[in-house]
């Protein structure tokens, strides 16, 4: 993995447990849109506080949400 922010590259536990956070995130995303949030609503509508301390708006600019609401499951 190449590192794209910070000073240090990540040890393989920690790129381990970012890659699960990834997935619990994914995971999440999933059964919002199985519940029906619309593509506008998900990223307001989903907890990350436990995965991360950045917000997941950076998710949000068109074609990064687009892509990303069909890998959860949308249309």
């Amino acid at each position: 993995a190449i590192p794209g922010h910070g000073d240090s590259t990540l040890t393989k536990a920690e790129m381990i447990a970012f890659r699960g956070k990834l997935a619990t995130f994914l995971e999440r995303a999933k059964a919002q849109v199985k519940a029906g949030t619309p593509k506008d609503k998900l990223i307001a509508s989903m907890t990350t506080e436990d995965l991360w301390t950045f917000s997941p708006a950076a998710w949000a600019p068109g074609p990064r949400l687009d892509g990303f609401y069909v890998e959860a499951g949308g249309k």
